[in-house]
């Protein structure tokens, strides 16, 4: 559980969480702020067979040059992706990222989105939202 984090800089991730043993990623983030000019603002990431089960609650993700705001990345050879975005902002992504959001399942398993219209936008973000199974994008909301 992430609370009241704020994370600033230039660095690779803002805020990270990384599995690399056998099992699944339970988080939620609350109140976080993350900025800077790194590849992602908030980064999770489940390396081998496990689910992705994360919660985002007025999150904010100001990237300046990153591909996205926050990643969600399920790369194992099984295991599901579950977000859940609260109203009213789960996550509100700014800047120049490629997407705010993107919650990609390398191994094609399911992905789950809930609260998809609590993902704010602004400045030049590409999409507010992209889902990706494998190698396909099977879901995107533009930025409006």
């Amino acid at each position: 559980q992430f609370v009241g984090v704020t994370a600033v800089g230039n660095g690779l991730f803002g805020v990270g969480l990384r599995d690399d043993k056998l099992g699944s990623v339970v988080a939620s983030f609350t109140d976080v702020y993350a900025s800077g000019s790194g590849n992602t603002n908030v980064d999770i990431f489940e390396a081998l067979d496990g689910d992705v089960d994360v919660t985002f609650t007025n999150v904010t993700a100001n990237d300046s040059t990153g591909s996205s705001g926050v990643f969600v990345d399920e790369s194992g050879p099984s295991g599901a992706i579950t977000a859940a975005f609260a109203a009213p902002r789960g996550v509100s992504a700014s800047g120049n990222a490629a997407d705010g959001v993107t919650l990609l399942d390398a191994s094609g398993d399911a992905v789950t989105a809930t609260g998809v219209g609590n993902v704010r936008g602004s400045g030049n973000v590409g999409h507010l939202l992209t889902v990706q199974t494998g190698t396909d994008v099977v879901f995107r909301v533009p930025n409006q």
